[in-house]
């Protein structure tokens, strides 16, 4: 009968003389197997990836024999040491007259994520990955965020399922000038693409994870992971987290998150993974913004690299003075046929129990609701521009100054109020509803900037590196 390769995970434990790692196989029938027997020499040959233990005739090295008289092999010294740096478990493989010990699979994700994060920030530069990606404006806040600390990054991949979304993002957006060697946009079903071309050991991932699951409007019964569209893409998100092996991770999504089993569920395995995370819930009006929109955020580190980085609860709101709407207003028209009277928005002033009602801002406006996904379809709690002449008059607020409500590059506002216009290319019909959609689903821009400032503060360039 051949030998059968036997593979264990082993817990590391400690010398409690010196302190050191130490590794103590005590499986005397599998030992004796793989023809270590007691007292029999072996030589230990350490390398990068493994520690290869060899039966031969004269080595360095016995096995111990018990009590019993059965096999140990028992492996602490200053190299092995080194070799564990920090882990907690190891793999054993035995075969026929050779043992080989590696790091365990997630420990070696671990050290190899950390390795290639110390190493590009000590280069001045972060790759990034992008899931849900949108339009990308979490990504360009973040990545200004990057640029603030004159740290370079580079995007390395990005996913979106909406081909108009993905187009926009790709081909607008900056953060694509200074991408990443290979780097991709992938426009496809997360649930379904193919996973071969991820990159790996990324600086920061960062995830948008749809908020329609967890939306205050959602019935009960189709909320977290019981909604019909998005309710399992937690599975793939993890599985694609794994595959990334970020170092630092971050997730945004509507407060309703919180609470949820999903993020439950991503948390038991960030922590199964090796990281460390807080939470926090940023709201862009604290930060500056126009918006009193909060949303909430997870930012995760791998926990050998934890102690380089602040808490993330230390973040400040702004002390800079907000500015007002005037500052971002279209020019338009005191006869112009934007102005209306909007009559069913208004009604629901008048209507018992109704939470929601008309909302009209003007040129000294300083903050506002929150503009949803659903803008381009005028409704009841959000807001309105008042005629300057008129108390009767209102208007919507163009694509162009929502674009500047989420302080997006020149370049993708434009494409978006071209978009808008039915002049981007390929496209004949007006999209204003669609880039109201987009814009909707972006973020309020100036928390996600201030996260990367904080919590990267400790490596901006122009300061000793930190260890």
């Amino acid at each position: 009968m051949s030998f059968i390769k036997r593979k264990y995970r082993y817990k590391i434990g400690r010398k409690s003389s010196t302190g050191f790692a130490r590794i103590y196989i005590q499986n005397a029938i599998d030992l004796a197997a793989a023809k270590f027997i007691p007292d029999c020499n072996f030589d230990v040959l350490i390398t990068a990836k493994n520690i290869t233990l060899k039966v031969v005739k004269h080595g360095p090295r016995k096995v111990i024999r018990s009590k019993k008289n059965a096999s140990i092999v028992e492996l602490t010294n200053k190299a092995i040491d080194k070799f564990c740096a920090g882990a907690e478990y190891v793999s054993v493989t035995l075969r026929k007259g050779k043992i080989v010990i590696s790091l365990h699979a997630l420990e070696q994700l671990k050290k190899d994520r950390e390795l290639s994060f110390i190493k590009m920030l000590s280069e001045g530069r972060i790759t990034t990955a992008s899931l849900y990606s949108g339009i990308g404006a979490l990504a360009f806040h973040l990545h200004r965020g990057f640029s603030n600390l004159g740290i370079s990054s580079e995007i390395q991949y990005a996913n979106e399922l909406d081909p108009t979304a993905a187009e926009l993002n790709v081909n607008f957006n900056p953060i694509w000038e200074n991408a990443g060697k290979n780097a991709q946009m992938v426009c496809d079903d997360i649930q379904s693409m193919d996973l071969d071309d991820l990159p790996q050991n990324i600086g920061l991932l960062e995830i948008a994870i749809p908020c329609v699951g967890y939306s205050r409007l959602t019935k009960s019964e189709n909320k977290d992971i019981s909604h019909p569209l998005t309710g399992k893409l937690f599975i793939r998100t993890i599985e694609l987290i794994r595959a990334i092996n970020p170092c630092t991770l971050l997730i945004e999504c509507t407060p309703g998150f919180r609470d949820s089993d999903t993020l439950g569920c991503i948390t038991d395995q960030l922590k199964m993974l090796g990281y460390n995370y807080q939470v926090i819930m940023l709201k862009g009006s604290e930060h500056g913004d126009f918006e009193h929109r909060q949303r909430f955020c997870l930012f995760a580190i791998s926990k050998g690299v934890q102690n380089l980085f602040p808490n993330l609860h230390d973040i400040k709101p702004s002390t800079v003075a907000s500015k007002r709407f005037g500052s971002i207003m279209d020019k338009v028209s005191d006869v112009d046929a934007a102005w209306k009277t909007y009559e069913h928005v208004k009604a629901r002033n008048n209507m018992k129990h109704m939470g929601y009602r008309n909302v009209v801002i003007n040129e000294s406006t300083i903050h506002m609701p929150a503009m949803l996904a659903s803008y381009g379809s005028p409704k009841s709690g959000q807001p309105f521009v008042s005629h300057p002449t008129n108390p009767q008059l209102q208007r919507m607020i163009s694509v162009r100054e929502h674009t500047k409500i989420r302080k997006l590059p020149h370049r993708l506002a434009e494409a978006i109020c071209m978009l808008s216009d039915g002049v981007l290319l390929g496209r004949t019909r007006t999209g204003k509803t669609l880039a109201h959609k987009l814009l909707g689903n972006a973020v309020s821009p100036t928390p996600w900037q201030k996260v990367i400032e904080h919590m990267f503060a400790w490596c901006r360039n122009d300061k000793p590196m930190a260890t």
